[in-house]
């Protein structure tokens, strides 16, 4: 509930946005992994979701330090 009140304010931070999507996927890997009845999908859900929290620190990291591979990194940053 409170990674939905903070989007508003998210729009203005960019940090803080960032910060809500790492959340964002952690919940969905813990509450997957917790409450779903398919056994076999648990290393996808922890793959794409370890992949989706590295993506976004990495495209963070490299927007600020070469725009380039940033600008590169954005669409499958999207698609993960």
């Amino acid at each position: 509930m409170a990674l939905l009140l903070l989007l508003p304010v998210a729009q203005a931070q960019i940090w803080l946005l960032a910060v809500l999507l790492i959340l964002l996927a952690l919940v969905l890997m813990v509450f997957v992994s917790r409450y779903s009845t398919l056994r076999k999908t648990r290393p996808l859900i922890y793959g794409l979701d370890g992949l989706a929290i590295a993506l976004e620190v990495i495209w963070h990291l490299s927007l600020n330090l070469w725009p380039a591979v940033g600008w590169a990194l954005t669409i499958p940053k999207v698609l993960i």
